[in-house]
């Protein structure tokens, strides 16, 4: 998961402002100071879309043109990622949510600040499912209009109930069970995306559906992963204990795999460093054993 976003606007005159910033916890939050911003728009120079990779987190950024007051403006929406998060499953998320705050540019202060909170937990929270509420709507309008067309009014009748009623559902029982997989209630996070795939397919989005049966499905493992990555830790520290560092990254390596599996960024992030510090260890030491023998 990332540690937060923020959201910059730049006027015609290179002046820059921080619109809003969402993150959980305080001590995720990053100094976003005259040099970071210089540095997202130098990267978006000659592109929409710019990843900055850091030690410590990832950005992920993208830039649109927008009229403000009627005058030009420019925003640029920065997801902030951590090391082990991968920054192609955000691409999506900063381009949609620009377009949630350059298509409403006259919203108040205390408006942006709850649409941010709302826009976070949609598109940012956990990107596993790319739910695009514009582009699931769209499609569900050409297929009404497809429908009247064909002069098929009943049908077309039907399903625009369907789509007055059903989305909104959707979209909370996705949001339902990503929080509680932030809280890490698995029941019910297996009973959320349930609900979910049922409301995918009355709207009849069968790859939704897949998707949000797939998710429900991978909660029902989460314990016995968490059990088996247990295990492998252990495995690991005892293979350390008794110098076998190649058994150990290897442990180390399997560790961080299943922490993403299970949404698990920072146990990731930290079995990673781990490995890569065994790794370079190994390193050293088979050169200088190779050197003493010598």
């Amino acid at each position: 998961m990332p540690n937060g976003c923020f959201i910059i606007d730049i006027d015609a005159q290179g002046k820059s402002v921080i619109l809003g910033t969402h993150f959980d916890n305080a001590e995720d939050e990053i100094q976003i100071d005259d040099n970071l911003i210089l540095q997202l728009q130098m990267g978006l120079m000659d592109k929409k879309l710019f990843v900055l990779t850091k030690p410590e987190y990832h950005l992920v950024s993208y830039i649109e043109n927008y009229l403000k007051n009627r005058k030009p403006h420019k925003m640029i929406t920065t997801v902030v990622l951590k090391p082990s998060d991968s920054p192609e499953n955000f691409r999506e998320g900063v381009k949609v949510v620009t377009e949630v705050f350059t298509q409403n540019p006259e919203m108040s202060e205390a408006e942006f600040k709850v649409k941010l909170s709302d826009v976070y937990y949609d598109y940012f929270e956990i990107p596993t499912i790319a739910l695009n509420k514009r582009e699931l709507e769209s499609r569900l309008a050409k297929r009404v209009q497809s429908l009247n067309k064909k002069m098929k009014f009943e049908e077309a009748k039907n399903l625009l109930e369907i789509v007055k009623k059903v989305p909104r559902k959707l979209y909370q029982a996705n949001r339902n069970a990503e929080r509680a997989m932030k809280g890490e209630s698995w029941e019910r996070a297996e009973r959320e995306f349930t609900k979910a795939m049922k409301y995918a397919e009355q709207l009849q989005e069968s790859d939704l559906a897949r998707d949000f049966h797939d998710k429900a499905k991978r909660m029902r493992s989460v314990p016995g992963l968490r059990q088996q990555r247990d295990k492998i830790v252990d495995k690991a520290r005892n293979a350390l204990r008794n110098d076998k560092l190649d058994e150990a990254y290897s442990l180390y390596r399997e560790a961080a795999e299943l922490s993403r599996n299970l949404f698990d960024s920072d146990a990731a992030e930290e079995f990673e460093l781990k490995s890569d510090a065994l790794a370079r260890f190994n390193e050293v030491h088979k050169r200088f054993h190779k050197t003493d023998k010598n």
